[in-house]
């Protein structure tokens, strides 16, 4: 799958490296890989039973069963559930990665006939799976997606992008990692914004000053996803809503930059 910017994210060159997993044709669903399980809590984790034969006829369900299939792990039934490629992707992620997913949501996308799910973990990992509708209801539904590790950028306006990002994609692992609690309830606050655009300002402390300007035209093209079902941070979506030009200054720690936590605070202006 290549790399993508839908599920609220809009092309922020965080610079992420995507470890892509490629679409694959259907098998008998062996393998010889093994994967173990993290000792780290996980946040509501998709916790769903993996023995259940049957093969769901709805994307979501779906792409949850592989996840906890995965996670669990069963291999055998994470086999029935998706293609060669996507399984042994899956199972040679490094780390690997910690393994308490929760959904964001599935967004379909109806030329291509599919559904693509995204899943964050306890760390901040982000995960995509594609589901192929044709499938539904057959072994080997998901036929791809793709994995985002989080990552620290050194650099604050790619920092301050990056945490932008997590927030429309509804990543709320990955803002606790890159942000104190007070910027994430700034971002909570704000109106229906459109794409941002980022640069440095003077600042009168030890903090690196980045401003974020958001464009106003926003659009249900360009926002065309609501938060999972659970309470998220990310933007209002509300067809009514009226889009309003919106500034918000962030205070950057530079000696945390690189490292979790490096935005401290965050102040919107709406002019």
């Amino acid at each position: 799958m290549a790399a993508r910017t839908g599920h609220g994210q809009r092309g922020l060159g965080v610079g992420a490296v995507l470890l892509l997993i490629a679409a694959g044709c259907t098998g008998d669903g062996s393998g010889d890989a093994t994967a173990t399980t993290a000792a780290t809590p996980s946040p509501s984790p998709v916790d769903l039973v993996t023995d259940d034969p049957h093969y769901p006829a709805e994307a979501q369900e779906y792409a949850e069963l592989t996840v906890a299939a995965w996670a669990a792990p069963d291999l055998y039934r994470l086999g029935e559930l998706a293609t060669n490629n996507v399984q042994q992707e899956l199972l040679e992620l490094p780390g690997p990665p910690q393994r308490g997913w929760r959904l964001i949501d599935c967004a379909p996308d109806e030329p291509a006939a599919t559904t693509e799910c995204a899943f964050y973990n306890l760390d901040g990992d982000q995960l995509w799976l594609t589901v192929e509708a044709e499938q539904l209801g057959d072994a080997q539904a998901v036929t791809g997606g793709g994995f985002d590790p989080i990552a620290f950028p050194d650099e604050p306006l790619a920092y301050v992008a990056a945490y932008v990002e997590a927030w429309q994609a509804g990543n709320q692992a990955r803002m606790q990692a890159l942000g104190a609690d007070a910027v994430a309830t700034t971002f909570g606050d704000l109106p229906p914004v459109g794409d941002p655009s980022y640069r440095l300002a003077e600042s009168t402390n030890a903090f690196t000053t980045v401003v974020i300007d958001f464009d106003p035209a926003a659009t249900d093209d360009e926002a065309d996803r609501s938060p999972g079902s659970d309470p998220s941070p990310g933007p209002d979506r509300s067809p009514d809503a009226d889009p309003t030009p919106v500034v918000v200054t962030v205070s950057v720690n530079p000696s945390l930059l690189g490292e979790a936590a490096a935005l401290r605070a965050a102040e919107p202006d709406r002019t």
